[in-house]
């Protein structure tokens, strides 16, 4: 990004993993964009499950399954409703909705790497281009129109002293705000991601002589994933929650809220949403 964000509230959508996604979660989430005086979308990857070229699935039945592509145009449509729910701003433009690389987002172009490689520098290859971001026509088969979607291949610095990530980038520590906390340490600036489905926040000072000279924030904002459709769990339970994430930036400086999601119910500002 050439700057950052302006002053505003700005959602932040945690792993959604489509179409495994909790349909009655996102709905109740949707309504709540609309309802909701916010000014950008922040979208922490995951968006798009894409079990079918995953590593472990080579040479298994869901490589052969053929249900890639209707995984993909099921998430071109959430995120289509999620940016119609944000809706156009003052200025005329589509409000900024911004979009970070992910291992799930990558799983396209690395299997395409590993075993057609003359492909995967083809531009209509490209993920970004399949999914229409970036202003680009989307190559879904009945999905004509752009996403209005920046999508970012590196950390996202959004707002002075932080950086939206997707949390991949580093070892998972089983603690919730504990991965994107040590993500931070890492970078130096505070770091809001998702990947690890879990939600909190943890914080680290610096300081000397009576005054804090840096503060770091680890912000995770958990997932909306429908979990009976995580066959890879097992016995179908995670230390995982469904919640996601408000940025609220004053005069620059972010001021994080966590919003934990309870049997598909929230609230916001006083206003309660139910699916």
């Amino acid at each position: 990004m050439s700057k950052y964000l302006s002053d505003g509230n700005f959602v932040v959508v945690p792993d959604l993993q489509a179409p495994y996604h909790d349909k009655r979660t996102v709905e109740a989430f949707t309504k709540f964009l609309w309802d909701y005086d916010h000014d950008g979308l922040l979208i922490v990857g995951d968006e798009a499950d894409s079990p079918e070229p995953a590593r472990w699935n080579k040479g298994m039945a869901m490589e052969y399954a053929g249900t890639l592509e209707a995984g993909l145009q099921t998430t071109y449509d959430v995120l289509r409703d999620l940016c119609h729910a944000t809706g156009i701003g003052k200025d005329g433009n589509h409000k900024p909705v911004i979009l970070s690389r992910s291992n799930h987002g990558d799983r396209i172009q690395k299997y395409l790497a590993k075993y057609a490689p003359a492909m995967a520098r083809a531009s209509w290859s490209q993920y970004d281009r399949i999914m229409g971001y970036n202003g680009h026509k989307p190559l879904l088969e009945g999905r004509e129109d752009p996403l209005p979607i920046r999508y970012e291949t590196k950390p996202i610095p959004f707002a002075r002293g932080w950086l939206m990530m997707h949390g991949d980038e580093a070892g998972m520590n089983q603690t919730a705000g504990g991965t994107a906390l040590g993500l931070a340490k890492k970078v130096g600036l505070s770091v809001v991601c998702g990947h690890t489905h879990k939600a909190g926040m943890q914080h680290m000072n610096l300081a000397h002589s009576g005054r804090v000279t840096q503060q770091l924030i680890g912000f995770e904002v958990g997932h909306m994933m429908d979990m009976k459709q995580a066959g890879y769990l097992g016995f179908g339970g995670a230390n995982w929650q469904q919640a996601f994430g408000i940025m609220r930036i004053r005069k620059g400086v972010v001021y994080p809220e966590l919003v934990l999601i309870h049997n598909r119910k929230f609230t916001v500002e006083g206003e309660h949403y139910a699916a």
